[in-house]
Parts: structure tokens; sequence; C-alpha cells
């Protein structure tokens, strides 16, 4: 009886070790997707890239910037 409950305390363990590695390995794998993500959403929400995307997307035109001059006559 007892050598029966040591064959099942370590394939208990054994399986349990197997299980951490995989969630080791799934939480390497979503904080890598993180970081990914992360970087995106950066690179989206540069002016530029917005800029670029209300052009493209919606349409958007930028209106040229106007220039004033103004002339003060010395005395």
């Amino acid at each position: 009886m007892i050598l029966v409950g040591r064959v099942w305390l370590g394939d208990q363990v054994r399986q349990s070790g197997e299980q951490l590695e995989k969630l080791h390995l799934k939480e390497n794998q979503l904080i890598g997707r993180n970081h990914f993500l992360d970087a995106n959403q950066k690179k989206q929400r540069r002016v530029d890239n917005l800029s670029e995307m209300a052009r493209k997307k919606l349409n958007f035109v930028q209106p040229v910037p106007e220039a004033l001059i103004i002339k003060v006559p010395k005395h």
C-alpha cells in the first residue's frame, strides 16, 4: 500500500513539474506578446502616424499653414 502511494505521489510530482514548465513557457510567450503590443501601440500614437492614418483612412487633408508678414516701417 505504501509503495502504491509513493508511486502515485511521484507521478503527481512529475505531472506538476511538467505543468509548471508549460505555464512558465506560456508566461514568457505572453510577456513577449505584451512587449510587442506595447511597442506597436506607442508607434501608432506618434503624431506622424496619426496624421498618416487620418489622411489614408478618413481622407483628412492637412491644411497648408498661412503665412502672414507684417512690415513695420523704419522711422
